[in-house]
């Protein structure tokens, strides 16, 4: 059953948090500068999704991911993020999901244990809100991906929030046995938490 990722992861990304070092009167030093490594707190992040099964909704979320995140706000040039979820690490409250999911017409988590998320291009939306632009692998196949996501930091710690809605179909997912989205929606939406300290 299911639908994707939906990891990780996220990435994403993922999956990023933020902020700097001081920058030199021309802003110079920034530029140059490689922006700071994050610690993602695990106890309080989370990589989920959320499609609908027979008509009604599902989630789950995906409990074995890591998050490589150099993010800086004022540097987004040199900032990236890479996200590594292992696709069979799956939880949810349906049964269905953590039996099929894994299976070979959806995740095909023996054949590819992981699935990644690699950005480095960031957009800065206004606000808090960004945009990170970049390539899922997932089932082998690269895919591009946008993540939208809000920042919020306080000292050493940010807090990011991020959602991507992806179409399983172009992803190979359920295709050989839900083509037509009878059980399984087409969309699934990524969600993503990440709370992390800065180093």
């Amino acid at each position: 059953m299911a639908s994707f990722l939906k990891h990780h992861a996220a990435a994403v990304a993922l999956m990023v948090a933020c902020v700097s070092g001081p920058t030199g009167k021309s802003g110079v030093l920034a530029q140059n500068a490689q922006p700071p490594v994050w610690t993602v707190n695990a106890a309080q992040s989370s990589l989920g999704f959320t499609t609908r099964w027979a008509g009604s909704p599902v989630a789950g979320t995906f409990t074995n991911w890591t998050a490589d995140i150099r993010f800086d706000s004022r540097n987004l040039r040199a900032s990236r993020v890479r996200v590594v979820v292992q696709t069979a690490a799956i939880r949810s409250g349906r049964k269905e999901v953590v039996d099929n999911l894994p299976g070979t017409d959806w995740l095909s988590s023996r054949a590819f244990l992981t699935a990644t998320f690699e950005a480095n291009t960031f957009t800065a939306l206004g606000g808090n809100r960004y945009r990170a632009d970049g390539i899922l692998t997932l089932r082998g196949a690269r895919h591009r991906l946008s993540l939208l996501f809000t920042l919020d930091t306080n000292g050493a710690v940010a807090t990011m929030n991020g959602a991507a809605a992806l179409n399983r179909l172009p992803l190979g997912i359920g295709v050989d046995s839900d083509s037509s989205a009878e059980w399984v929606d087409r969309v699934t939406t990524l969600n993503v938490r990440v709370m992390a300290t800065r180093r």
